[in-house]
């Protein structure tokens, strides 16, 4: 049978999706996005087509169909993955139309709606009691009159990130972590003049360095059974403004309780597709707090497939194999992945167990990258991808400072 993986996006997230794939199969994806970015192109693994403008609904509608339609005349069936939040919810909103012509591991839209707003999706937790921070719902007219209910630092975060994203103003993150009232009042001031008009939140800061976090990727197959399941403790976060909460440094981990808790989780909603959950261990009341949970695989998710894991692999078996899985798989492999320069890494990373593990896995060649694969080398992608990795050493010079305690 002949398919062909279609991917939104052209980042480092569609790169390990289609590596993950080529790795499986063999066989190339097509990225489709906005533009061309350095991490798929010059690439042997994929092939990318230009649309402008795609991120806009209207565009995105009537621009996938005629793509898919005319790609199916030499396909067998074709595969649908979105590498960023905002492909992501568009296409559950267009999954009955684009249903017809290719196969989705997407939540349903009902329970997107459910999901997509950080706010909703702490209702859910609360419902189905999964720990997360203490949380005020801070919006456009009520954030002058506040009154801060925790201790500072504070987290500050969009509730709606794919309509944050859209949003324009200066030295905008993806995350704040604020240390006083004229900070909070300054942010959020930027935030909701800039033309953002969802809610944001206010959270009781998780005390604790990096290594900390633990991310949780996972694909549940159409039959809301969870498939697979790859648990990671990052060491260390992205500092870039744009990036921050993204990890560049996750060692692949078992944990029994945590899975366990997360299957239940997901199959309780009847999830189905790719889940990716952000959580924190507080040493307050010993417990990990989820901060959210993406519906599409994670920026940093080729951590999974480097352990054994692959989960865009499960999701083709399901889809486009139809083979049953009897059993979940619960990846138990140690690998690190890293998405910045090894001596980032080994000079960054705050704990020093996990800086000592680390260098030990690095030393003995336990390790790996996204975009360095051997199966895809060429002297131009080569030079690109470590000027690419390269540029965090400045980034890190320029914005690293220790977080709250």
């Amino acid at each position: 049978m002949k398919f062909l993986p279609i991917i939104l996006g052209t980042d480092v997230n569609a790169y390990g999706i289609a590596r993950s794939i080529h790795m499986a199969y063999g066989i190339k994806s097509l990225c489709v996005g906005q533009g061309k970015l350095p991490m798929t192109n010059h690439s042997k693994i994929v092939d990318i087509e230009v649309v402008n403008d795609l991120a806009n609904p209207s565009v995105f509608s009537t621009a996938m169909i005629p793509l898919l339609k005319n790609k199916l005349e030499a396909y067998d069936k074709l595969i649908l993955f979105a590498a960023s939040d905002g492909y992501a919810e568009l296409v559950i909103d267009n999954q009955e139309e684009l249903s017809k012509y290719c196969r989705l591991p997407f939540v349903k839209k009902e329970l997107k709606e459910q999901l997509i707003l950080k706010e909703d999706f702490y209702d859910l937790c609360e419902k189905l009691e999964l720990p997360y921070p203490k949380t005020m719902k801070v919006t456009k007219d009520n954030y002058r009159e506040i009154e801060v209910p925790f201790t500072y630092p504070v987290v500050v975060k969009p509730s709606n990130s794919v309509t944050y994203a859209l949003a324009e103003f200066k030295d905008k993150k993806k995350a704040y972590i604020l240390n006083s009232e004229e900070e909070v009042t300054e942010t959020l001031f930027n935030i909701f003049t800039s033309g953002y008009g969802d809610t944001m939140l206010m959270q009781d800061f998780i005390p604790g360095p990096d290594s900390n976090m633990r991310v949780l990727n996972a694909y549940v197959g159409s039959n809301s059974k969870v498939h697979s399941m790859c648990l990671g403790h990052p060491f260390l976060e992205d500092v870039t403004p744009t990036l921050v909460g993204n990890y560049v440094a996750i060692k692949s981990i078992f944990d029994a309780d945590i899975y366990e808790t997360y299957t239940r989780f997901l199959e309780g909603i009847s999830y189905t597709g790719f889940a990716n959950f952000d959580m924190k261990y507080d040493e307050r009341d010993q417990t990990f707090k989820i901060f959210e949970i993406n519906l599409r695989p994670g920026r940093s998710s080729f951590y999974s497939t480097l352990a054994g894991c692959n989960l865009i692999e499960e999701a083709i078996k399901d889809l486009v194999e139809e083979i049953k899985v009897e059993e979940a798989f619960l990846s138990r492999e140690e690998k690190l992945w890293l998405g910045v320069p090894k001596e980032v890494v080994l000079t960054y990373t705050e704990d020093d167990t996990c800086k000592q593990v680390a260098k030990e896995m690095i030393d003995r060649d336990d390790y790996g990258y996204t975009l360095f694969y051997d199966q895809d080398k060429s002297i131009v992608r080569n030079l690109s991808m470590k000027k690419y990795y390269q540029s965090y050493v400045e980034r890190y010079e320029k914005w690293f400072k220790k977080k709250g305690r």
